[in-house]
This record gives C-alpha cells, structure tokens and sequence, in this order.
C-alpha cells in the first residue's frame, strides 16, 4: 500500500526533495526501452489487421494503466446491446486470476450479469474464435484491447480519466502511460470518463490533446455515477446519496483511488481517511481487522469500498462491532454523444 502511495506521488510529481527527483529520473531510464518496445510493436503491426472472426467485435480500452472505468463501461455496452436484442460475449486476459481462473472484472461482471458469458484467458484470439464458431453470443466485447493487435475489430474504444487523461505525461514507469499518445489515431470513438470531475475547460484542454494526434476524433463524454449501496454480498443496503454528511472511512484496491473518494466526497461524503492497496489487492482476514480497527478508532459511521474490492471482501467476516461496511456501485451515464455512441455501435454490429 505504501509503496503504492509513494510511487503515485514521484511520478505525479507531488513528491519534492533530493529523492524524489532522483527517482523520477531513474524511471525516467527505465522507461526509455519500454517506450522503444512499444514503438516497436506499432511499426511490426502498420497495416496488419489482425485475425477477423465471423462476430463484429468491440474493443474497450485505454492508454494508461487502470482507473478508467472499463469495466463499468463494458457493463453499461452490455446493457446497450442486450436492450437491442443482441447477445454479447465478453473476453478478457484475466489479470491476476485466481485459482479458479477468475479475476476482479470478471466476478464484478457476473454478479451484474449472471447470465453473461465471460471467457478470460492470455490467447484472445483462440477466446474469440470458440465464441464465435460455437455461436456463444453475436457479439464480442473485447475488455481491455486497445493494446491487442492479434484480434481485429470493428469498433475500436478507448477510455481517458478526465482526472488523470494521460498519466502524467509518460510512459510506464516514469508515468502510466500503457504507449505514448500518437496511438490514439486508432481510436474510434474516443470516451472522456468521470467528467463530472473535471471543468468543462479540462475537458476542452483533454479534446484539443487528443484531436493534435487524431485530427477525425470522435468523442463520448460520459459521468460516473454513484447510484446504492449494498453489502459485501451484493444485497441492497440503500442509495449512495444517504451517505450525504456521514464520517466515511474509505477503502480500495483500484488502478484511481483518487477518483474513487472524489466521487464520494461529490454526493457529500466526509471522508476522514482512505486506506489505500494496490489495484487487484489480494485481500486477507488481517486486511479485514486492521480495517475495522481503523474504522472504530477514527469514529467512522460506516466503511465504503468499491464493487470491485467487494466481490473479495464477501469471503472474510466483518466485526459486528465495527462500523458497517458497504459497497458504492457505478453506473456510467453518458452526457455527450450518446446518439453517436449508437450509430457507432449499430454500424458494427451491423
């Protein structure tokens, strides 16, 4: 958790001092060979499709590493194509899969959808073939491809956090970028997220950025919203709105914990503290009881996490002497571009 914290502070810059600075350039070295490596992979794939299968498929991703709603917005196309009459597959890598093979994504995705068919593994292209030959779905959400060249597809969407748009100016690790930003030429449409987080001169500032390496962009702004509350298991325990003036003590393991405790703190939340893990954290009963300790000794009303840290928390048991602990589920509403955003998709799913 600390060295998270800490990392996120050299390389945004917020951390001053003789260190830091000599941190920043190390990573700064380190990235050299990355950003090569990455150039690389775009020259080998200049016009290479990638392997086509007989379902339209759509990609959702994104430039920087996590935080920026994929999953979300992966749930909200779901519901798009679903309300179509359309059945979507979802394929995804499986980062840090557990021993059943299922990661954070995917059980957040299941308890939304129980029905949905959700195949994760490393080879996506063989994923998408089975789906597609066996008639799983008609059509493929390919969740997190943007950097995925083997599978081509028919709608190429990729996220940028209006809080941190392009991770801090360089590629990992001296900042989050997955590759530099000329790669959104590739974009279609291109989706700003948590603008309900953003002025509308940053959102205008993240457009300009964009259109100076995708002159033909095409953007979907879109809001997170913060829409109930509900136990570790799932169980509805309220709308998120009731924790308007409440000592919130907040907790997380997602790729923009800022984000997350801003969107609390936007419907009223008093955040007092926010104990920070790192993204796909491998919680543990002892993660639990310090939590709750903490919880009882800075007098909090109630202990909020994410969806995605919940579908790991249900596993180990809660004090009945701490606060309660919920989970805040989002929603992403689109709020510019939505008629775009079905032309877009109608077109590849035609």
């Amino acid at each position: 958790m600390i060295c998270c914290q800490n990392y996120r502070k050299i390389v945004s810059g917020e951390a001053s001092g003789l260190g830091a600075g000599l941190a920043r350039g190390a990573l700064g070295v380190l990235s050299v060979p990355y950003r090569w490596g990455s150039s690389l992979v775009e020259v080998v794939r200049t016009g290479q499709r990638g392997v086509s299968v007989s379902a339209p498929v759509i990609s959702v991703g994104n430039l920087t590493a996590g935080g920026t709603g994929k999953t979300p917005f992966v749930a909200m196309l779901v519901e798009r194509l679903r309300g179509k009459g359309r059945r979507p597959v979802v394929l995804s890598r499986g980062y840090k899969a557990e021993s059943d093979g299922q990661n954070d994504e995917f059980r957040v995705l299941e308890r939304k959808f129980p029905d949905l068919i959700h195949l994760q593994g490393k080879d996506r292209v063989d994923l998408a073939w089975r789906a597609s030959t066996a008639q799983l779905g008609d059509v493929i959400l390919l969740d997190d491809g943007f950097q995925y060249h083997k599978l081509a597809r028919d709608l190429n969407v990729c996220l940028i956090d209006a809080t941190n748009p392009f991770g801090y100016g360089s590629v990992f690790p001296r900042g989050l970028l997955r590759e530099s930003p000329s790669a959104l030429y590739r974009a279609r449409p291109v989706v700003i997220t948590r603008a309900e987080l953003a002025t509308p001169d940053e959102i205008q500032a993240i457009k300009d950025e964009v259109l100076l390496h995708n002159e033909f962009a095409i953007f979907v702004i879109t809001e997170m919203q913060l829409t109930r509350l509900t136990d570790m298991d799932g169980s509805a325990q309220g709308d998120a709105a009731s924790l308007s003036g409440k000592r919130v003590l907040a907790t997380s393991g997602v790729g923009n914990p800022d984000g997350f405790v801003r969107g609390l703190r936007r419907i009223g939340a008093r955040v007092g503290q926010h104990v920070v893990h790192a993204d796909h954290h491998a919680w543990t009963q002892a993660d639990v009881d310090a939590l709750a300790a903490t919880a009882k000794s800075t007098s909090s009303e109630v202990v909020v996490t994410t969806v995605k840290d919940a579908v790991k928390l249900a596993r180990f048991s809660w004090p009945t002497d701490a606060p309660p602990l919920r989970a805040v589920e989002v929603e992403v509403k689109v709020t510019e571009g939505d008629d775009v955003l079905d032309k877009l998709l109608a077109t590849a799913v035609s």
